[in-house]
């Protein structure tokens, strides 16, 4: 069983929330829509919808709460979803 960490309603097509997801090349976190896979680099950037991308398809995982806790994105969490 995987938990996916979700945050806001993605500020691009509000179908979806933000997924928190972790870049295994580089190990940053990032913030995913499953919907439309408009991607941004924090938090600040979704809800100003500055400096998107699009997801890229990429090696990426589902991170753990630990490694949410080490980034300092604990707070952001809004849901977790059992996949």
């Amino acid at each position: 069983m995987t938990i996916l960490y979700q945050t806001i309603i993605c500020p691009r097509c509000k179908e979806d929330h933000l997924i928190i997801e972790k870049n295994n090349a580089n190990n940053e976190l990032y913030l995913c829509c499953s919907e439309c896979e408009a991607a941004w680099h924090n938090i600040d950037d979704a809800k100003l919808k500055i400096n998107m991308f699009v997801s890229p398809d990429l090696d990426s995982s589902d991170p753990d709460i630990s490694e949410i806790r080490k980034y300092g994105w604990e707070n952001l969490i809004t849901g977790e979803i059992e996949v």
